[in-house]
Order: structure tokens, then sequence, then C-alpha cells
């Protein structure tokens, strides 16, 4: 039975890089915790195709590794002639993921769905928000206390639901 999940996975996969190869707009649903406080669980983001040689720090991308599905920011990248090579990082992880090409790049966040409307995507959060994903970034504990605050002001919370994939 497991496998039947993870064909539908590659599936998925499949259809969302030739989404946005094609340059089509694709909507999804967050349901990691490794970018809080900037994304939070339940989030949606809008995703666009991008250049390699456009991606600057910063920028929050969407890639696959291993059949999963990450967006993580951009902490570091290096040219080699007209190849790049990225290092990312969860925000609310402390150890940056493996170096990556730019061809494994599938899209960059363009926009979030938050407080009913779409947001440019969190470029440098406030202090206060580098305050908690300090703490997140340190303990699970915060990571519990950042999800319960968020729950508590009324605003999307962390519930797990079915994925939302949407083309535009």
């Amino acid at each position: 039975m497991g496998q039947v999940g993870s064909d539908r996975r590659t599936e998925q996969h499949l259809l969302l890089a030739r989404a946005l190869r094609e340059g089509n707009a694709v909507r999804l649903r967050l349901h990691g915790c490794s970018m809080v406080p900037a994304l939070w669980p339940g989030e949606e983001v809008s995703l666009q195709r991008v250049d390699p040689a456009a991606i600057a720090r910063g920028d929050l991308l969407l890639y696959a590794q291993e059949e999963r599905w990450f967006v993580h920011r951009v902490g570091a990248l290096r040219r080699d002639g007209a190849r790049v090579f990225l290092s990312t990082c969860g925000d609310a992880l402390q150890q940056p993921d493996g170096e990556i090409s730019g061809e494994e790049v599938l899209g960059c966040v363009t926009a979030v769905w938050r407080d009913g409307e779409w947001q440019g995507p969190p470029r440098r959060l406030p202090l206060a928000l580098r305050v908690v994903g300090w703490m997140v970034r340190r303990s699970h504990l915060g990571l519990q206390i950042a999800l319960w605050w968020k729950a508590r002001t009324g605003q999307q919370s962390g519930a797990l639901e079915p994925a939302v994939m949407e083309v535009r």
C-alpha cells in the first residue's frame, strides 16, 4: 500500500515540474515546518519557473530530492561559468541542505496567500520573527510554541490537509 502513495507523489512531481517548465504559475499548500516563521504549515504559495541565472540569495525555491519537495531559502550561491550551484536551508533548520544545481530548481516562490491576500515572499523578516526563528532553530519546544501562537492568533494553522496543486 505504501507504494501507491509513492507512485502518486511521483506523478504529482512530474506534473508540477512539467507545468512549471511550460511557464505556468502553480499554487501549493505547504505542510512542513522547516520554513517557520517565514512560511507556516497550511499556507499556500504561488510558484513560477525561474532562470537559474536569475536566482539570488534570499530567494525561496522549490526543488525535489528523493521524491520529496522542499521550499527553502537560498543562503549562498556560486557560479561556475553558466552553471549555478546553490546552498539552501529552511529558516527553522540549523544545518543547510546539501548543494544543489540551478537545474534542479523547479520554481521560485512569487507570492504567499496570507491574511486574505497574495503577498510578496518574505525576503527579510522583521526583528520579532527573527527572534521566533532563532527560538525555533534551537528547540522543538520553541517550534511547538510558535505553532501554538500562530493557531491562537486565528490565522492559518498547521492542520494537515490534502495538498493543493493548481496550475494556471
